[in-house]
């Protein structure tokens, strides 16, 4: 039997995978409880788990423009782009990591597969068309995370500013039009 990856839903028998996994990264992100995973969640626009053959095998928050979402990095992109998608975290487990489970979800993010809207509540002008969606993301730079930094390269992102993040964090803020 192969190996299936999917992209699912949130559930709250979920909680002690996503708060473990996070723990097992935290040097690369911010520290997140119970209560920091419910707010980020009322913020977000998709929390998914990565499911590998019914295993918890990683997790994915992002939020859209427009959200409330309290992050330094997110109010940056929030400043300077339009239409965009913030990867907040992308987290596999380290037993799962090396199984390309990551650029799996980049690529189901990068190629959504929408349910086309009602032509009524189509927006026809030019201007909407014409505007790119992007995918944003931040990689630490200090301390260097060269993984994640190679990982976006590969994925296409290019880096357009950096900023300090706090307490000696130093992170390279990527983009990526979809």
């Amino acid at each position: 039997m192969s190996a299936k990856l999917t992209l699912r839903a949130y559930q709250s028998a979920d909680l002690d995978s996503v708060l473990r996994i996070n723990e097992e990264s935290v040097h690369f992100l911010a520290p997140m409880d119970e209560a920091r995973l419910q707010l980020m969640m009322a913020w977000s626009a998709r929390v998914r788990i990565a499911d590998y053959n019914g295993a918890v095998a990683g997790f994915l928050i992002t939020f859209e423009d427009g959200s409330d979402y309290d992050s330094l990095n997110y109010r940056w992109f929030a400043e300077h782009l339009k239409r965009f998608v913030y990867i907040d975290r992308i987290v596999i487990d380290q037993s799962y990591r090396g199984k390309g489970i990551g650029q799996q979800i980049y690529s189901l993010l990068a190629n959504p597969t929408p349910a086309p809207a009602p032509a009524a509540d189509r927006d026809t002008s030019s201007a909407a068309g014409s505007q790119p969606l992007w995918l944003a993301a931040e990689i630490d730079i200090e301390p260097r995370n060269d993984n994640s930094l190679a990982f976006h390269q590969l994925q296409g992102f290019v880096e357009v500013a950096t900023q300090s993040a706090g307490q000696g964090k130093q992170v390279s803020l990527r983009i990526k039009s979809i």
